[in-house]
């Protein structure tokens, strides 16, 4: 028999194959389809057929057990040429069909109704069926019901791509994301150091300071703005050293209040004041073996400045209300952001305590000045704030992570990362979009960054940024990511006399 093909071949057969239909299980929402056709129009057999090359085969039937058969003979490849339902009221008067096997032998096809089932884009994949052994004709509102479900099954096709397409984006995005974070913890070695993480040339040669530095046991200065992870590197020194196995304690210093901040760090001996009940140690004493930070140093109050050069210089703490030292094995850490030389200078910090603890001096950088770590820092955060919050959101737009790279951080990488968790609240997954930022980094991109300039330049930078508020030196401060107190002393030592 000769074999009809439509004229759109090529392109029917290629939209077949992007269903991923053929070949595949029953599937209970064709076979629903399937047995209601073959009910309300009542016929012992029903169809779901698709035309390959070759063949016509069976998705879902209802009253047959063959799944497939030769294409040149089936009804279905003269159905797919019909625009409306293809009738064959008696097979055996119809010269198309009367020497047709499949009418004159098994499954002994008298009456078929076929409706195509047409894509979207126009293509006829093949038809929902229904065949009698006797002929007959359907009534108008079976034929109706026909038509309708032929349309549900391509319905049901076209929703089984969808999820079959939702399914593999997914499973495609898993991968990306394991791929990430293999490649993270490939990274780790060269752009991670115990919980600091930075890429930029700054970062590595601080992680190498770190590990220096761990080998000895000297006194650290650690300098650098708010937010910039003081007590981190504080804590990766003590991770890398010998002191590691001991305690390590985090000492406020600007939370100290003056009236017990010798008693705090020292100890006392019961009635050694009002409220001393009980004998008490102190903070280097806790310490004893391990490493004491003092945070903010150069918030010490001047009267207990001469007690801790004492502690540093010989190893040793008096507690208050007696008069017999203790030793104590203690490395001390300090952290500050002030300019302790300025400070010594102009009286408020002692000159001889900071020759003490800045034996070793450890500067860090605003985040500012390594705006290429802003995306590894970031996506650490989203990552962190992912798990803990169970929010889906897997990325960053680049938009958004434009306006973070281009933003001045006064409050450095604590700033960024209490804008990654704000930005995940506000977002709709799976990304975090410009629109979810908090403001103050939406309204700095609106107006535009300070542009930056060469090194050596810094006076430049706070002249375009004085230019660009009129002269207001708190905004100036602000766009700069600079405190007033650092833009002030930039001003005095660049020689900058902005109008009031």
């Amino acid at each position: 028999m000769d074999l009809v093909l439509p004229p759109n071949e090529p392109e029917r057969l290629r939209a077949l194959r992007e269903y991923a239909i053929l070949d595949t299980g029953p599937e209970q929402s064709f076979d629903d389809l399937t047995a209601l056709a073959a009910h309300l129009c009542e016929a012992p057999i029903a169809l779901i057929s698709l035309l390959d090359e070759n063949r016509q085969w069976f998705k879902s039937r209802v009253g047959i057990t063959a799944t497939e058969t030769a294409r040149d003979i089936s009804f279905c490849t003269h159905a797919i040429l019909e625009p409306d339902l293809f009738i064959v009221p008696d097979a055996c008067k119809d010269a198309r069909f009367a020497k047709n096997p499949l009418v004159t032998s098994d499954p002994h096809i008298r009456f078929y109704a076929g409706a195509s089932l047409i894509t979207p884009t126009g293509h006829a994949l093949g038809t929902l069926c229904v065949i009698d052994h006797v002929p007959r004709e359907l009534r108008p509102e079976q034929k109706q019901a026909l038509a309708v479900l032929s349309r549900h099954v391509i319905a049901q096709l076209e929703l089984r791509r969808a999820l079959a397409a939702r399914q593999e984006a997914e499973e495609a995005l898993m991968e990306r994301n394991e791929e990430v974070r293999k490649l993270r913890r490939a990274l780790d070695g060269r752009h991670q150091f115990a919980d600091l993480l930075g890429k930029s040339t700054m970062m590595q040669r601080i992680f190498q300071q770190i590990r220096e530095i761990s080998r000895v046991d000297a006194t650290v200065l650690i300098e650098g703005e708010t937010g910039t992870g003081k007590e981190l590197v504080a804590r990766a020194i003590h991770a890398h050293s010998h002191r590691s196995a001991g305690p390590f304690i985090t000492v406020n210093c600007a939370g100290l209040t003056e009236s017990l901040v010798g008693s705090q760090l020292f100890g006392h001996r019961k009635g050694a004041f009002t409220g001393a009940v009980e004998n008490q140690q102190g903070l280097f004493e806790a310490a004893h073996g391990g490493t004491l930070f003092l945070d903010e140093i150069g918030d010490v109050p001047l009267s207990v400045q001469t007690s801790l050069l004492r502690v540093l210089q010989e190893r040793e703490v008096t507690r208050l209300g007696e008069s017999k030292p203790r030793k104590v094995d203690v490395r001390v850490l300090a952290a500050t952001h002030h300019d302790l030389a300025h400070d010594a200078e102009q009286g408020g910090f002692r000159p001889d305590l900071l020759y003490r603890v800045r034996v070793a001096r450890l500067p860090l950088p605003p985040l500012r000045a390594r705006r290429e770590d802003i995306p590894l820092l970031a996506a650490a955060f989203l990552e962190e704030c992912r798990t803990t919050t169970g929010t889906p959101v897997e990325a960053i737009a680049p938009e958004a992570m434009q306006c973070l790279v281009e933003y001045a951080w006064p409050g450095n990488v604590r700033e960024l990362k209490s804008a990654i968790e704000y930005a995940v609240i506000h977002s709709r997954p799976p990304s975090i979009n410009k629109s979810d930022l908090p403001p103050e980094i939406i309204q700095h991109a609106q107006a535009g960054p300070v542009p930056m300039t060469t090194e050596g330049s810094e006076k430049n930078r706070i002249l375009v940024a004085l230019q660009r508020t009129g002269g207001n030196r708190k905004e100036a401060a602000k766009i700069l990511g600079m405190s007033r107190a650092t833009f002030y002393r930039h001003l005095a030592q660049l020689g900058i006399s902005p109008p009031r």
